[in-house]
């Protein structure tokens, strides 16, 4: 049994509008991570949690931070996923959007899809191998 870990590789890219990535392929380059910039997770709205504001006009408040699962004190600084609206502890989600792109509870991405999608899941192999032949057999009649 091997003691030792491997680490995956690292691909950075820059989508533009300020937003670079970093994406780790697993060993079989088949799952993709996408970590979010440092710029981009500071660039998301802070404010202080109070829970009076909290209660005003919402009946589904939210009071504890979905991903240490503690209940928001009063006047704990709190980030904002902007599109989505969810809100964490500030250093909940920092660490969350270093390991992962997305919103911990709706799992909305700020980022446009990273990566290209292949050919092949475009255009099936039986379909291109069908229209290979077809190809053929017209250059043969010439």
């Amino acid at each position: 049994m091997s003691t030792h870990s491997h680490s995956s590789p690292l691909y950075f890219t820059n989508l533009g509008l300020g937003y670079s990535i970093a994406i780790a392929l697993d060993e079989d380059d088949e799952n993709v991570v996408v970590r979010l910039d440092q710029a981009v997770i500071n660039s998301y709205p802070k404010f202080q949690f109070t829970k009076e504001a909290a209660a005003v006009g919402s009946t589904n408040v939210n009071t504890t931070c979905s991903i240490c699962l503690c209940e928001y004190r009063d006047l704990e600084m709190l980030k904002m996923m902007p599109e989505c609206r969810h809100y964490f502890h500030v250093s909940c989600l920092d660490a969350w959007l270093k390991l992962n792109g997305s919103c911990p509870i709706c799992r909305n991405s700020p980022l446009p899809t990273p990566l290209s999608t292949p050919l092949s899941e475009i255009v099936p192999l039986s379909q291109h191998a069908a229209d290979r032949r077809r190809m053929r057999g017209e250059e043969a009649q010439f």
